[in-house]
């Protein structure tokens, strides 16, 4: 799948998708924008986290709506269907008009037709206005706060484990030049260090230390 939107032109933002791996829960159906940071203005964009588990059949609708007064505002709509179970969460920018405003909203819809989820971001300039809004009661798995984690770079493809044991590999991976979010730093039972990651379920996977990239501590 790939998440889309337009500004003048239609810009593709190529999403970077992983099977959930095995160790978690039936995966849930929902997509969910989170953790703004403050508008850049000066750049046009604003950094979100973006949250998603989508189950195959299911049909992702993105709604796009760009607003450059005094000119009328431009909505573009897509839709996918989804071919296999997907989930992701990573930290993404959207971008922002530097003088407007952008709503992004993306909904999720069950194989039978019945709407999983919803949420939206709207973001405005020179205001620096953002708020995020999603359906209420729709089941899913938020990624950890971000006091609670960092975002990891993966240097090279990785099966991810169930436990820090080589002996537990799943069959999904992460592949190089994924973000993840890392939560802890664990000793493994082959006496090396491993790292705890969130992938998007009830339960964390778990890599090599030598796998990812880390631009700092995890937090404590």
């Amino acid at each position: 799948m790939q998440l889309k939107h337009s500004v003048a032109v239609i810009v593709v933002l190529a999403a970077l998708l992983v099977l959930v791996p095995g160790a978690s829960a039936a995966p849930d159906n929902f997509f969910v924008f989170a953790n703004p940071s403050a508008v850049n203005c000066a750049l046009g964009y604003v950094e979100v986290d973006w949250t998603y588990s989508f189950l195959a059949n299911s049909l992702v609708r993105e709604t796009v709506t760009f607003a450059f007064p005094p000119a009328p505002s431009i909505t573009n709509a897509y839709e996918n269907i989804i071919p296999a179970d997907e989930r992701l969460s990573e930290r993404r920018p959207v971008p922002v008009p530097m003088i407007g405003y952008i709503e992004y909203t993306i909904e999720v819809y069950n194989p039978d037709g019945s709407l999983a989820s919803r949420s939206t971001i709207f973001a405005e300039c020179p205001s620096g206005v953002v708020t995020i809004t999603t359906i209420d009661n729709i089941p899913g798995i938020l990624p950890p706060d971000p006091s609670q984690r960092v975002q990891a770079d993966v240097l090279v493809t990785t099966p991810v484990y169930a436990l820090p044991d080589p002996g537990t590999a799943l069959d999904d991976t992460l592949l190089a030049g994924q973000q993840w979010f890392v939560v802890a730093e664990v000793t493994g039972t082959d006496g090396e260090l491993w790292y705890e990651v969130f992938v998007g379920g009830t339960n964390n996977a778990y890599v090599p230390t030598y796998t990812l990239s880390l631009p700092g501590p995890i937090p404590q």
